[in-house]
């Protein structure tokens, strides 16, 4: 398989020139930055420089490939710089043009990256202390996370009604440390960013999805009375799931509080449809430290 993936040189982007290596995929990316000169370059990927703008470069370097994966665009980061306009532009206009030069050069299956901010919020409180799949209605608060939502419906409808599979996923936090390190962040707000990465190929990999949307998050047992019960004592919460795991913080001084409990987003559909299970969770992260249950 041969993946175009704009955004390559970004968070996600990396994660999944890595990904696709390891599973002896080939990549053209396109970015406008560089590669990170510390960060060998994986075998099978190739990256051209210019922007996701620049659908004639667009159209030359996705002939060829089997998929797409859109990384690229004005992120959460840009907020103090871009209005609605400037996102709107990057993230709905831009993307429709990179649809339909999908559709003209015969490739039918497109990756959307959308954010979890359409259903939690910038500052991750818009749906409150809870948990959110799918279906729970959006929670938009930003320019950005407007743009996200209204990709994910541009998505849909022009998938509807062209022959072109269209995913978008909505990714909880990822990139922003090794994914050996994330600890309890795993047990709701972060996802490990190969584990990102494995479930956009996933989507750029079927040609069966009419604008579906998937939540991107990762694995944990974690219910609304433990959200709620871990506002007051979250040793007690993380202890009943996970027996002997505060002692293996505190030997490592890892920092554990109430936000690292919510919110949390179900993964089913993903686990369904997609086929995706995140291979990074807090669990595992336990065992590598020396966690052995309820025996520790």
């Amino acid at each position: 398989m041969k993946l175009f993936v704009t955004g390559i040189c970004g968070r996600l982007g990396r994660a999944i020139a890595q990904e696709a290596a390891a599973q002896a995929i080939e990549v053209v990316g396109l970015d406008r930055n560089p590669w990170p000169a510390e960060m060998p370059l994986p075998e099978g990927v190739r990256i051209e420089t210019g922007s996701f703008e620049d659908i004639r470069l667009v159209e030359s370097l996705m002939k060829g490939c089997d998929g797409i994966i859109n990384t690229a665009g004005p992120h959460g980061e840009d907020l103090q710089k871009l209005d609605l306009a400037a996102f709107l532009r990057g993230n709905v206009e831009v993307v429709a043009r990179i649809l339909e030069a999908a559709v003209a050069q015969g490739l039918r299956r497109v990756a959307l990256s959308s954010s979890m901010e359409v259903l939690i919020g910038r500052g991750w409180d818009t749906s409150g202390a809870t948990i959110v799949d799918e279906a729970s209605p959006p929670q938009t608060d930003s320019p950005y996370s407007l743009s996200r939502l209204l990709q994910e419906h541009l998505g849909r409808e022009f998938a509807r009604r062209n022959d072109l599979s269209v995913a978008s996923l909505r990714y909880m936090a990822f990139g922003y440390g090794p994914d050996d390190d994330l600890g309890p962040r795993l047990l709701a707000r972060t996802v490990a960013a190969r584990d990102a990465a494995r479930a956009a190929i996933l989507a750029a990999s079927s040609n069966r999805f009419i604008g579906e949307v998937f939540n991107i998050g990762p694995q944990t047992p974690l219910t609304y009375s433990d959200i709620i019960a871990a506002i007051s004592d979250p040793e007690k919460v993380l202890e009943s799931h996970f027996p002997g795991a505060v002692k293996v913080l505190h030997d490592r001084n890892v920092e554990l509080n109430a936000n690292y409990f919510w919110p949390v987003t179900r993964i089913q559909k993903a686990q369904r449809l997609l086929n995706w299970q995140p291979q990074v969770t807090f669990e595992s992260w336990l065992r590598q430290q020396g966690w052995r249950g309820s025996t520790t």
